[in-house]
């Protein structure tokens, strides 16, 4: 589960009625490109794409996309939709990284193309170009809450757990209920030893979701293992469908490893975008020394990094 904000714009109500006046544009001019990236970012469009119709909705946008790129590729916009696609749906997350630095390098002022570009390469690890360009993302577009979410998690992974905590800090000053801000203040402070402290922020969480999730993970930090599990198979029944990666990491933070990896296959089989953010996961390093772990970077596609504190 993904629950940071996309980086593709708000929600239009009227999605379908959108989509009919952009394929009429292009009857009228069908090498009107900037009608041909609308209509294939509308079809990417979570509120869009939601349901049955998700593989051919990507596969149209690919399509436009692809057409853009042929005759302009050059194109900055293109490129950051293809790596959108290539990320999200495709799960190639090397051509993803190469695609957003593409699109980055042609139009390095873009605070969309740097959120999609910076998500990209997070995914394999390159902290230090991805949380610079999140970075210069949020100053340029400092009412993306979402993107100052996704920063503070990057962050966390860098291990610059006070810089995480301000950035969450900052974020809910502007608007106290954010989904999941206090739930990743409460992550930083457990990975800083101070469970207490982590609960109590974890129990300001808004999100039913987020509160209970924070809730789970400093009780197992208290060793308090009977309240922990209990509340864990609350989640379970509740969000299992939805959640398998957050649950795979509680898992792996209390040391369950076993059921960690069940539940990492879970969200393999989910494609739950919350395995985006596998690697430099400290949530999930009680699992880097098991014999499993390489193979399963080997399923994702993914390979383990140096040090995130290099990066």
């Amino acid at each position: 589960m993904d629950r940071c904000a996309s980086c593709f714009g708000t929600v239009d109500q009227d999605l379908p009625q959108a989509a009919e006046a952009l394929q009429s544009a292009l009857e009228i001019e069908p090498g009107f490109t900037a009608a041909r990236l609308e209509l294939a970012e509308l079809w990417l469009h979570p509120a869009w794409i939601g349901g049955a119709g998700v593989t051919q909705a990507v596969a149209d946008a690919r399509a436009l996309v692809q057409t853009v790129l042929d005759v302009d590729p050059d194109s900055a916009r293109g490129w950051a939709l293809m790596s959108y696609i290539l990320h999200r749906h495709d799960w190639d997350w090397g051509a993803a990284a190469k695609a957003g630095r593409r699109a980055a390098g042609l139009r390095s002022g873009d605070a969309g193309i740097l959120t999609t570009t910076s998500l990209a390469l997070a995914t394999v690890g390159e902290f230090a170009l991805a949380h610079d360009y999140l970075q210069e993302s949020v100053r340029r577009d400092p009412l993306n809450l979402g993107s100052r979410l996704r920063l503070g998690l990057l962050q966390e992974f860098r291990g610059e757990f006070e810089s995480a905590l301000s950035t969450y800090r900052q974020l809910l000053s502007m608007n106290p209920d954010y989904p999941g801000a206090r739930a990743y203040r409460a992550r930083v402070k457990l990975l800083q030893g101070k469970a207490d402290s982590a609960l109590r922020e974890g129990d300001e969480e808004t999100d039913s979701f987020w509160r209970r999730y924070a809730r789970v993970l400093a009780l197992n930090a208290q060793k308090k293992t009977a309240e922990a599990e209990a509340l864990m198979q609350e989640t379970i029944a509740d969000d299992g469908s939805v959640a398998a990666f957050q649950i795979a990491e509680i898992l792996a933070f209390s040391g369950d490893r076993d059921r960690a990896f069940e539940w990492l296959e879970r969200a393999f089989e989910q494609r739950d975008a919350g395995l985006t953010s596998t690697i430099g996961n400290r949530f999930l390093e009680k699992l880097h020394a098991d014999p499993r772990w390489p193979a399963w970077l080997t399923t994702l596609g993914l390979q383990a990094p140096g040090n995130p504190e290099d990066n």
